[in-house]
């Protein structure tokens, strides 16, 4: 019988939807703080986790407040009131 011993690594690196949020949030991430700092910086790594929390965050927050944000939007557009 053989053992494998997983890592850390080896959980985010396999093909699950956890591991393509994270890909997704990190290559973001890297994106924005390419726009600040360069690559070749020491820390570039630091400034990109930053970045990619902070969309993290906003994207929580959107998902949290979702149908206070629709009802503002109807409410200034007018939608539910009756004719």
């Amino acid at each position: 019988m053989v053992l494998r011993v997983r890592r850390a690594c080896d959980v985010i690196s396999e093909d699950t939807d956890m591991g393509w949020i994270v890909r997704a949030l990190l290559i973001a991430g890297a994106v924005v703080a390419s726009w600040f700092v360069a690559r070749d910086a020491l820390n570039f790594h630091v400034t990109s986790f930053v970045a990619a929390l902070s969309l993290f965050v906003c994207l929580v927050a959107l998902l949290a407040f979702w149908p206070t944000i629709v009802r503002f939007f109807r409410d200034l557009i007018g939608m539910d009131k009756p004719k």
